[in-house]
């Protein structure tokens, strides 16, 4: 009760100055006391606005921004969706709060019974909206399977064979001579930008790496692909963020920290890695389609979403 009393007595002494959108916490005579705009005939509260945007209760007044605009927008369009496919997600913000009331008393419960829960002890007002929001677009994403959005396999193969190179394409198959230099002190980089500094061509850095051959440890050929192309990317990372992008005969412009050494780079041999087929991916493919499209159908409803700022 503090917080609301708070809360009405900072809104009793202070108007905020709208953007050019003429976007003010004022109220129409038609809607309730407090009601910043509508959406879609849904009344957003200054309430709702505080928990949708995560504004400070204590913060100086301060004009409404276009992004906490789009942001209340998109959220309300979210509830209403969600609430009218039958999913738990509370639209206005005095339901929410005896929503968060009654389990926070639940976890209250569940603790002096020694029950276990998961998550807090005792939710605070924006983690417990961001939860059920999360839950809430999750279920959702699971409802529009279908309805509106086609799912069918006619409806995948056809995604999938209009954005092949970009969901299907496996990582080539590349061979690289690397010189190695041991450690990851001072000394160890500036043996390597020393060594970097003489072999401006790919000829001098082979001349270089066979005479390193000799030695255990200082130079090393590794072959790259997309059966091995996760090690890399997880335990290699800085070496795969510089080396894909290399093409056959290329130097590697800079110096790769890698774990225990550094290294310097060349690509002796480049190959396509092909095509993963429908079949191979296509769970990726339904996911990747479903982004796409929830996305567009997000767009659709933010265009047609009937928005009524308060004068």
């Amino acid at each position: 009760m503090k917080r609301r009393n708070v809360v009405f007595l900072f809104f009793s002494l202070v108007l905020l100055v709208s953007l050019s959108t003429g976007f003010y916490f004022g109220h129409s005579d038609k809607e309730a006391p407090g009601t910043v705009m509508t959406i879609n005939g849904s009344p957003v509260s200054k309430f709702d606005f505080f928990l949708i945007t995560g504004r400070d209760l204590g913060d100086a007044p301060a004009p409404i921004t276009d992004q906490e605009r789009n942001a209340v927008i998109r959220t309300r369009l979210t509830q209403l969706e969600a609430s009218a496919r039958g999913i738990q997600m509370p639209v206005d913000y005095n339901t929410f709060m005896q929503q968060l009331k009654a389990e926070n008393e639940r976890r209250r419960i569940a603790l002096e019974k020694h029950e276990p829960i998961y998550g807090p002890k005792q939710f605070k007002e924006r983690d417990y909206f961001d939860y059920l929001l999360s839950n809430a677009k999750r279920e959702l994403r699971d409802k529009l399977q279908g309805n509106p959005i086609d799912v069918s396999e006619t409806k995948l193969l056809s995604y999938y064979e209009s954005n092949t190179e970009k969901l299907a394409r496996k990582l080539d198959t590349y061979v690289f001579h690397e010189i190695v230099i041991p450690g990851t002190d001072e000394d160890a980089r500036a043996e390597a930008e020393a060594i970097m500094g003489k072999i401006k061509t790919a000829d001098k850095f082979e001349t270089a790496y066979q005479k390193r051959l000799l030695s255990p440890g200082l130079a090393l050929e590794e072959t790259m692909n997309q059966e091995n192309r996760r090690n890399f990317d997880k335990y290699h990372n800085n070496f795969f963020a510089l080396a894909k992008d290399l093409k056959e005969g290329q130097l590697g412009k800079e110096i790769v920290a890698d774990q225990e050494n550094f290294k310097l780079i060349l690509c002796t041999k480049r190959e396509a890695g092909g095509y993963f087929s429908y079949e191979e991916i296509k769970n990726e493919v339904l996911q990747r389609y479903l982004d796409a499209t929830i996305a567009d159908y997000t767009e659709q409803l933010v265009a047609k979403a009937k928005v009524r700022v308060m004068d």
